[in-house]
């Protein structure tokens, strides 16, 4: 019994706004928490303490401030004022309780204003300090805050027992202990974790204000300090800048309630503009095609290759790259959008392979003769237009000011030119790249983003975010960076333009957050070239929680593809160390598995005829539309500690992560384990999130060969131990479950990986659905609208399908029966109603 809903459907009405909405609902009020946020007050003279529950874990350290080229220091210099208790209420954060305190110094009467405030209710801190008279010459080659306020005096203290995962944008770094603090400009996100209990007790802090110039440090009197960067040469009258902690029960938890709140002190207005930005965006909802590095067709890889035999006069990329694209729709791999990369504007080669933008958004005419908007008509595919950033002879400097870097490269030459300064050999020029000033960004890019629209782009892609952000003494002023992005932001707006940043910092994802709605999405890795794209789950949570979209860059379906520019190369070859030889990509499987279910955009990069349909189709529906979970792959908490490695290698061992699909009140937990040397017992109620409750059930399914054996077999659970069955058994929420990978999964794999669902069962009526048994992601909120249990003789599901698709469901009857029904979709997408009956 099928019954349409929804006859027709706009192009892009299903986005990920649905996934990520659903997603923080579920997790919109924090878990009941254990162990309380506080900060208390320690006698009259201005000193305090951080409890977590019932335990303190550290005094203040010694204040501080730098004004008039001189530390002051309390108690010595700096002289506590007067102290007033404080109470209210703050839309986003509800009520508060804490503290003002006022200090003063001999020339200045009140030259600090430093207050906390308590949040019951959302299990939060906000540290504040206020600069009623401003600060002059307070810039100081310590690097540490110039106000250092909150500051944790750290010996013999029970930080000494946390770990921490520290958020850095384009990667995550942990460490065992926060005995001796972090330091870093601007500061990162951090989150705190109880090694001894790390499901339990944590805090997440992080600038609230200023990211971009913002410092945290550990000071010779072993305090931990937070605050405004000392880099600063002076504070303007009236600024104030906040530090906000947020409590959770674990790692993963904390980490989620800090992005909820956060983007909730943002306001409403951003996260309105943040969700229309989403259900705009072709790039986050629906499959890509990619040419950046690692992808097949990055062309400066194969200019710079001297064994790869390409002449561009003969070989017109232009092309190539159209027969690619055809190739693909005549196979119906549905791909919506084309990103161009780092070679096809005219440049020159300013760093590596990567062409600074003399001219934009006009490609090269010898590579591009019939121009951007033939292509985009003639693909039928919208355009994702990159820069990573400015050469100094650009030709934009005759209308706009740039600001040139201080390194200067060592090599510069137009991409396929024999002189004057040949690349890749024989360096002779030298080249600084720039940006520009950040006063006139927003009219910079609101002229190349109108002019770039009318080629085709919908989305813009900005590289290098992170060190663009501090290079040009940028660190020095206070709202240069912030401006420079905000210029962007604004000509986005301007436009109807999307934005991908690349490779940006902690404080970049924290701006983004707060004041660029149309940044929907984030390049969160290192290049796929690398061939170890896929363990990038720490970070993929930090963006998620932020409402940025994480992006683990392009993906193969074929590991092995002739004629790639990698091949016995002899263009810094390091950077492909890591690959097998010949050069291939070892992990397709894994690497496309992590792309769906990073809840961001999905892109392939391969070359002409070497997609694999296949595998590239449990990903996505028959139009593209990404089948996405609603919370990416992250790490189970319990295995982050002991310490997991370096700032791009953040593979927890063992390596378990865990992900979820949100319909309704039900939760489908996923499963991921990979190169586990022994089995690793999941504990279904600690590990999984949202935490299931004491008396829910679920069937375990492997993912592997699912369909078949679900088609094979119409028991969900064998009759004998060795006989065959759909799934492989039922598990209470309060048991565990051990995980294992048996074997690699595809031939010549590097890592073997097993996906496990954990679909659960109705416990009224004892029904459960396993979903689209051919698709990854087996129950998406993007396929599945909405999941009934009406009762133990049917239950019904809300399917949406793209144009002329047949989706099979499969489910599991109240007698355990396997069951399964068709959807099948005519000329128009939309919506149907499908029942399946018990046997």
């Amino acid at each position: 019994e099928n019954t349409i809903l929804t006859s027709t459907m706009a192009t892009r009405s299903l986005s990920l706004v649905p996934l990520l909405v659903t997603a923080m609902c579920a997790w919109g009020a924090p878990l009941p928490q254990p162990h309380q946020l506080d900060v208390r007050r320690v006698g009259s003279g201005g000193a305090w303490e951080l409890v977590l529950g019932s335990t303190t874990l550290a005094g203040n350290g010694t204040l501080a401030v730098n004004s008039q080229g001189h530390w002051y220091h309390s108690g010595i210099d700096l002289h506590l004022a007067s102290s007033i208790s404080i109470s209210g209420i703050e839309p986003a954060l509800g009520r508060y309780q804490g503290w003002q305190y006022n200090y003063s110094i001999a020339a200045v009467k009140n030259i600090l204003s430093l207050s906390w405030k308590v949040f019951n209710e959302s299990n939060a801190v906000v540290f504040e300090e206020a600069f009623p008279s401003g600060l002059e010459n307070s810039s100081s080659t310590s690097r540490m805050p110039v106000c250092q306020f909150p500051s944790f005096h750290l010996p013999n203290s029970n930080l000494a027992s946390f770990g921490y995962v520290e958020y850095h944008g384009i990667g995550a770094s942990t460490g065992q202990t926060l005995a001796r603090g972090t330091s870093s400009t601007p500061a990162s996100p951090l989150a705190a974790v109880d090694t001894a209990d790390p499901t339990n007790r944590a805090f997440v802090i992080s600038a609230l204000d200023q990211p971009h110039t913002s410092a945290v440090g550990y000071g010779r009197d072993e305090s931990w300090k937070f605050g405004l960067s000392s880099e600063l040469p002076n504070v303007p009258a009236g600024l104030t800048h906040r530090t906000l902690l947020v409590g959770g029960r674990g790692y993963t938890d904390a980490v989620i309630q800090f992005g909820r709140l956060f983007r909730a002190i943002a306001g409403p207005d951003v996260a309105r503009k943040h969700t229309e930005a989403l259900n705009n965006n072709l790039l986050t909802n629906y499959l890509s095609y990619w040419t950046d590095n690692g992808a097949y067709y990055n062309m400066n890889k194969w200019l710079g290759n001297a064994n790869q035999q390409w002449d561009p006069s003969t070989q017109l990329i232009e092309t190539m790259l159209v027969d690619t694209v055809a190739t693909l729709q005549r196979d119906n791999v549905p791909v919506r959008s084309l990103q161009l990369d780092d070679w096809w504007y005219e440049g020159l080669l300013a760093e590596g392979a990567v062409s600074c933008v003399n001219e934009w958004p006009e490609a090269r005419k010898d590579w591009f003769p019939h121009g951007l908007r033939w292509l985009s008509d003639k693909m039928n595919l919208d355009l994702i237009l990159y820069i990573p950033w400015f050469c100094n002879t650009t030709s934009l400097a005759n209308k706009y000011d740039f600001v040139g870097s201080h390194q200067a490269s060592s090599t510069a030459g137009r991409p396929g030119s024999t002189g004057p300064c040949p690349w890749p050999s024989h360096p002779t020029c030298a080249l600084r790249k720039a940006e520009p000033v950040p006063s006139q960004a927003k009219a910079l890019y609101t002229e190349l983003f109108s002019e770039a629209t009318k080629l085709g782009m919908t989305v813009f892609e900005q590289d290098f975010i992170g060190s663009n952000s501090v290079d040009y003494d940028w660190p020095k002023c206070l709202t240069c960076a912030d401006e420079w992005l905000g210029g962007m932001e604004a000509a986005a707006a301007a436009t109807n333009v999307t934005m991908q940043l690349c490779l940006p910092n902690g404080a970049n994802m924290l701006f983004a957050a707060a004041n660029m709605p149309h940044a929907t999405n984030a390049r969160i890795g290192g290049d796929y070239a690398g061939c170890s794209a896929w363990h990038m789950g720490l970070q993929s949570l930090w963006a998620w929680s932020l409402g940025i979209m994480p992006f683990h860059d392009l993906s193969w379906s074929t590991s092995f593809q002739p004629g790639n520019p990698y091949i016995n190369t002899t263009f810094m070859p390091k950077q492909y160390r890591n690959c097998p030889k010949p050069y291939h990509q070892p992990n397709v499987e894994l690497d496309v598995l992590m792309s769906v279910f990073s809840v961001g955009p999905f892109g392939i990069g391969d070359g002409n005829g070497l997609t694999n349909k296949s595998l590239v189709m449990r990903g996505v529906r028959t139009d593209g539309l990404i089948l996405a979970p609603s919370r990416p792959m992250a790490p189970v908490d319990s295995t982050l500690w002991p310490g997991i490695g370096s700032i791009n290698d953040v593979r927890p061992q063992p390596t378990v992560y865990t992900s979820v699909s949100l319909v309704g009140s039900q939760a489908w937990q996923y499963v991921l384990a990979a190169d586990l040397v022994t089995p690793f017992d999941l504990n279904l109620a600690r590990d999984l999130l949202p935490r299931p409750s004491a008396g829910q059930a679920f069937y375990v399914v492997p993912w592997k060969d699912a369909e078949a054996r679900c088609n094979a077999n119409s028991r969900a659970v064998a009759a004998s131990v060795s006989g065959p069955a759909c799934t492989a058994g039922r598990i209470m929420a309060t048991t565990s479950l051990p995980v294992s990978t048996h074997g690699r999964t595809q031939v010549n794999a590097t890592d073997a990986w097993e996906l496990t669902l954990l679909a659960p069962i109705d416990a009224q009526t004892g029904w459960s659905l396993l979903g689209e048994l051919t698709k990854l992601v087996t129950v998406s909120p993007r396929r599945f609208a909405a999941v009934a249990f009406d009762s133990k003789q049917e239950m019904h599901v809300t399917v949406d399908g793209a144009p002329n698709e047949q989706v099979r469901i499969t489910a599991v009857s109240p007698g355990g029966q396997v069951v399964h029904t068709d959807a099948t979709f005519g000329p128009n997408s939309g919506q149907q109603r499908i029942t399946l009956k018990a046997a």
